[in-house]
């Protein structure tokens, strides 16, 4: 499915992006969230972005300009609701539901610009894109790809 084909490339994708450096403290779990826009009138792709923009192009190949915007690190404990700013004062919610359990797996809620809340678990190490709903004025497209690292200690 494209969908899983889409996650694994971004996992992919990511491993060159510089990795927060902020140690997360005991118990707490660090998240990292990257910003992407997408164009329907660029045609320039950000190199690092050239997996996610074959990928979503299939979905939509209307969008020909990838951009990564910027990367944001927080440290959250549980149970904790961590806000991040992402572009033109929009903002993702995300809450740390249990920490890493043996098999290196988190549940986090997160909430994207003009999105309900979505609650799912992840393995540690791996993005998770969210293609959201909301437009820049400029008609851009808001992608947000989405990280827990690193957990139990490693």
């Amino acid at each position: 499915m494209a969908s899983t084909r889409l996650v694994v490339l971004v996992t992919v994708l990511f491993f060159g992006l510089p990795y927060c450096c902020a140690d997360p403290g005991k118990g707490n779990v660090k998240v990292s969230v990257i910003v992407v826009v997408a164009s329907e009138s660029d045609t320039k792709i950000d190199p690092k972005l050239k997996c996610i923009a074959d990928e979503v192009k299939a979905v939509d190949p209307k969008l020909t300009g990838f951009r990564l915007v910027k990367m944001i690190c927080d440290s959250l404990p549980p149970k904790t609701r961590g806000t991040f700013d992402l572009i033109d004062q929009q903002k993702a919610i995300i809450q740390i539901e249990h920490p890493a359990d043996n098999d290196n797996r988190v549940t986090l809620k997160l909430t994207p610009p003009l999105m309900g809340e979505i609650t799912y678990t992840t393995c540690c190490g791996k993005f998770l894109p969210i293609v959201t709903r909301y437009r820049t004025a400029t008609g851009e497209l808001l992608i947000l790809a989405v990280r827990v690292q690193p957990c139990n200690g490693k």
